[in-house]
């Protein structure tokens, strides 16, 4: 079974992304996408935040810079990148956004938040099912399946 993304629901999961970074006060100085997925987004993220996109480097990963994947399904992704922040009242935490969080991607972002130096994470569209997730960029077999809806 696959969830089958169309550009209306991404372009609405990026809005929702964006208002939520902006309800909590956040405002990056610079967009990473995290190759592949991630880099649609911080496009359109760059766009809308009017801020600079910046190329993927792990090194780069730091509190200034938003950092964006297309879906958080279990962490795993995101673990490799995001390390734990030092407690440091002085030093802004990091800000990860994701466009789609499936429910096991729950927990890991919710773990980046209550840490001894939380995470604030944001996401623009809640997936409530571990169906496989095709975004409009990807080149894969959706027939039998209208945009939006599950096949």
């Amino acid at each position: 079974m696959k969830l089958i993304v169309d550009w209306d629901s991404y372009n609405t999961a990026v809005e929702q992304l964006v208002e939520r970074l902006r309800l909590a006060c956040i405002t990056p100085g610079a967009v990473m996408g995290i190759p592949r997925g991630g880099l649609v987004a911080a496009v359109m993220l760059s766009h809308r935040l009017s801020i600079p996109l910046v190329p993927f480097r792990k090194d780069l990963v730091n509190p200034d810079v938003l950092l964006v994947d297309d879906i958080c399904d279990t962490g795993g992704t995101l673990s490799k990148i995001v390390t734990p922040q030092e407690d440091n009242p002085n030093v802004r935490p990091l800000a990860v956004g994701v466009v789609v969080c499936k429910p096991k991607g729950y927990f890991y972002l919710d773990s980046l938040q209550h840490g001894v130096r939380p995470i604030p994470t944001f996401f623009g569209m809640a997936a409530a099912t571990e169906y496989w997730v095709v975004f409009p960029y990807e080149d894969m077999e959706t027939e039998g399946a209208p945009n939006g809806t599950v096949a």
